[in-house]
């Protein structure tokens, strides 16, 4: 079945990186002389816009990422069979037709190299592929990816992506903060105003920003896309995109109080990753800690 991505057109070179290693073969390859292949896919589809196409590496040209994985296992008893698994393996993963060809010769390629390589073990081969796609395509429509069965005629979905850049004016450092996260129009208003201000504060927002931020995300942003027409029946599923780029006055950061750990499984409130009894940590007037690295 035909798909919307098969005639995404493409802009520059696609990349596409496959990676070989032996694994050891199971009891019944040992007398077969059939070499079988574990292929693992991840293929970043980065979707611009007929405008942005021809500046995809400006600064201010953001892509619409969609990465998709899967993996399958395949043997070389049969060739044309394995180009054909290949090909809808590739759709599958949203690569467009015009790049499909070129990527199953390839792995091809590359599978039957490693294939007449030595191996340590007697009979087929057992073969561990890695094949890694990366490729800007050009796509008009609006970014709503298909419902799920479970939200047919049920609620809209936002799959929210921020990166926030803070810029310290005192210092000239400059920091660049990610972070994500699931909401759907069906959590109590409270609640999503909550976690969004949770997920700001990850990413080093300022208190005096963050309301006007959730405004902007929840009430303005959200509610505008969800109320759009879409091809799909019942709730949708949106992915939204956040940039945030602030510059900041930190003075009051180099008097913050400098501690040590002296607790274990204490969790950093801006990475969430738990720190080590005896490393150095900031704390805030509200008495948070924060591993240094993070600030």
């Amino acid at each position: 079945m035909a798909m919307a991505s098969d005639y995404w057109k493409v802009v520059g070179d696609a990349f596409c990186n496959v990676l070989v290693g032996f694994t050891e073969p199971e009891n019944e390859f040992l007398c077969s002389n059939t070499n079988t292949f574990l292929m693992e896919f991840e293929a970043v589809i980065r979707r611009v816009t007929s405008d942005e196409a021809d500046r995809v590496l400006d600064d201010d040209v953001i892509p619409r990422e969609i990465v998709n994985t899967t993996s399958i296992e395949l043997d070389d008893s049969d060739s044309s069979y394995m180009k054909a698994a290949l090909s809808e393996t590739l759709q599958q993963l949203q690569v467009p037709v015009e790049e499909r060809s070129f990527m199953v010769e390839n792995v091809m390629l590359k599978a039957s190299e490693a294939a007449r390589n030595l191996s340590p073990y007697a009979g087929g081969k057992r073969l561990r592929m890695r094949v890694n796609i990366d490729i800007y395509v050009i796509d008009d429509d609006d970014d709503v990816d298909g419902g799920e069965n479970e939200f047919v005629c049920t609620t809209n979905k936002f799959l929210m992506q921020f990166e926030a850049v803070t810029r310290r004016v005192s210092s000239d450092q400059v920091i660049t903060k990610r972070t994500s996260i699931e909401l759907d129009d069906s959590n109590d208003p409270a609640y999503m105003d909550e976690a969004l201000s949770e997920a700001l504060l990850q990413l080093l927002v300022l208190r005096q920003e963050r309301s006007s931020l959730v405004n902007k995300v929840l009430m303005l942003k959200a509610s505008e896309v969800a109320q759009k027409r879409s091809p799909y029946a019942g709730g949708k599923r949106l992915r939204m995109r956040v940039n945030i780029d602030m510059f900041v006055i930190d003075d009051h950061y180099e008097k913050l109080e400098r501690t040590i750990i002296q607790v274990l499984s204490i969790v950093c409130s801006v990475c969430m990753e738990e720190s080590r009894v005896s490393s150095g940590a900031t704390k805030m007037p509200c008495a948070h800690l924060y591993m240094r690295v993070a600030l």
